[in-house]
Order: C-alpha cells, then sequence, then structure tokens
C-alpha cells in the first residue's frame, strides 16, 4: 500500500463464518481489527 498508494496500511484476509466468503480488508496498523479475530473450535481444520 506505501509503494501503490502513499498510504500506511496493509490488507487482512478475512472469512464470513456465516456465509463461508472469503475477502481482503484494508486496515490502518499491525494492530486493527485484531479484537475481531475468532479462534476456531478446536479440533476444527476449518
Amino acid at each position: 500500500m506505501r509503494e501503490q498508494y502513499n498510504q500506511n496500511a496493509s490488507y487482512r484476509y478475512m472469512v464470513n463464518p456465516t456465509t463461508g466468503g472469503a475477502s481482503m480488508i484494508p486496515v490502518w496498523s499491525d494492530t486493527a481489527t485484531r479484537e475481531m479475530i475468532v479462534e476456531a473450535p478446536e479440533g476444527d481444520d476449518t
């Protein structure tokens, strides 16, 4: 993002747990959106 748009940002990979849809979302720091991470239940490899 810095090289192309001169912005301090990067992307995170996201999966919607309801639909299974995947996407990339832009974030503004290393810690942004980390509180939204949901761990898969133990034994669930998806």
